[in-house]
């Protein structure tokens, strides 16, 4: 309850959407059999349909500065 009032404030969609490559989410969705519904909102998932068809792997092969 504590953390709770202390974060009503945070938008973590915002990072989601703004920030986040969909291509990471999504496959490790994909991965684990989560339902994508639980990460992304329909509107989310039309905006980033382009990443749908990525590989359930994805996440294990992204590239980072320090890669």
């Amino acid at each position: 309850m504590d953390l709770a009032s202390k974060t009503k404030n945070v938008a973590l969609g915002t990072s989601k959407t703004n920030y986040c490559d969909p291509r990471i989410g999504i496959s490790f969705c994909k991965s684990l059999d989560i339902q994508l519904e639980k990460v992304y909102n329909k509107a989310m998932q039309d905006k980033f349909s382009w990443a749908l068809d990525c590989e359930s792997d994805y996440y294990f092969n992204y590239k980072t500065i320090g890669d």
